[in-house]
């Protein structure tokens, strides 16, 4: 069965507030849908699992989790340390690896967060 799983940034603090509450639009959010192979070279790559215990968090399958703001720069560093270990890696997983540093970068900028809606 597929399911959609979502890495969503709210686009200010007005977009994080109606996150919180679950009142966002679609006009408010950065929404990524993973598909399944871009779902699957995160895992691999051990993204998910770092996250969780570098940022004391718990993205799962069949969960909402969130980084706060004030961990966004130890996930950015995170992203950081594997997009250089994978260097040597397929094209595509370093582009899958940029896309989810693009949108921690965003939150950053924004003063949001990052949700993980899996």
């Amino acid at each position: 069965m597929k399911r959609d799983r979502y890495i969503r940034v709210p686009k200010d603090g007005k977009a994080a507030e109606d996150y919180d509450y679950g009142v966002q639009k679609p006009s408010q959010m950065i929404d990524w849908i993973l598909n399944e192979e871009e779902y699957y070279k995160l895992d691999l790559l051990e993204v998910f699992n770092e996250l969780n215990i570098g940022c004391n968090i718990i993205i799962d399958d069949f969960e909402e989790e969130v980084i706060i703001y004030d961990k966004l720069d130890k996930a950015l560093d995170i992203v950081d340390k594997i997009i250089i270990k994978n260097q040597a890696s397929k094209k595509d997983n370093i582009e899958v690896l940029n896309k989810l540093k693009d949108m921690v970068i965003y939150a950053i900028e924004n003063k949001t967060i990052v949700a993980f809606d899996f």
